[in-house]
């Protein structure tokens, strides 16, 4: 069985007239946001009450989720300087959209349901690990998709069409299916987390059916990011 928590979607309201000099390091040319340059803030989805951040995932079920917080907890005991994921926050992402206005969520979701229509379940294996960038500087710490990849690729393939055909842009990386785990702070302990990850290296953390994806919104505080489901699109 597959749990994903959802909150109510509560629609911003118009911006505000004062405007405030926002940027995204990121931005493409022609783009409504532009680059940061100078001592221009950079702008997130939480600072217009008409945008949002938001990205495109599948969940994972109870089983994956339950070995993945054992595993956390033999590695936060470590004490390494790695910022290690919240359980609930660790989701199979598919795309990222970064901040859209509000009124494009049902755009999104009409390129969901296109992508995926015609699609059966997908079935996936949370097994094996890695770093971003692999190397002697880790950044990220992952779990790999053993089996399902090919299934997911297609996926991914299919809402990058519908997106770009949509005018919302294309990605800015390349898909690489996984569940971040942690990010590398500092270097201290990191050997006996890495350590922690060699002896998992043939463990199985579960296989299920992914047979729907959500588009899901991320809002940033202190605490950590929450999330809330605002569409889903069925497999089929």
């Amino acid at each position: 069985m597959i749990r994903i928590i959802i909150q109510p979607y509560e629609k911003p309201g118009r911006a505000r007239s004062r405007r405030r000099d926002y940027c995204n390091p990121r931005a493409r040319p022609g783009s409504f946001i532009r680059p940061c340059k100078g001592g221009a803030k950079f702008m997130t989805g939480d600072d217009r009450p008409d945008m949002i951040r938001a990205f495109i995932a599948a969940g994972i079920s109870d089983e994956v989720r339950g070995r993945m917080g054992q595993l956390l907890g033999k590695l936060r005991r470590t004490e390494s300087g790695v910022k290690w994921s919240r359980l609930n926050s660790i989701h199979l992402t598919l795309r990222f959209l970064g901040n859209i206005f509000a009124s494009q969520v049902d755009v999104a979701a009409e390129a969901m349901a296109e992508a995926v229509m015609g699609m059966g379940p997908v079935t996936v294996e949370v097994a094996g690990w890695g770093t971003f960038p692999e190397g002697k500087r880790p950044r990220v710490i992952w779990l790999g998709i053993q089996k399902g990849a090919p299934g997911l690729q297609e996926i991914f393939e299919g809402l990058e069409k519908a997106l770009i055909a949509r005018g919302l842009g294309p990605a800015d990386k390349k898909f690489s299916p996984h569940l971040t785990l942690g990010r590398v702070k500092t270097g201290e302990r990191l050997n006996q987390a890495l350590r922690v990850m060699e002896s998992e290296a043939r463990a199985s953390f579960g296989q299920y059916e992914v047979d729907r994806i959500f588009l899901i919104q991320s809002r940033l505080n202190p605490a950590g990011a929450e999330y809330t489901v605002l569409r889903e699109a069925r497999l089929g």
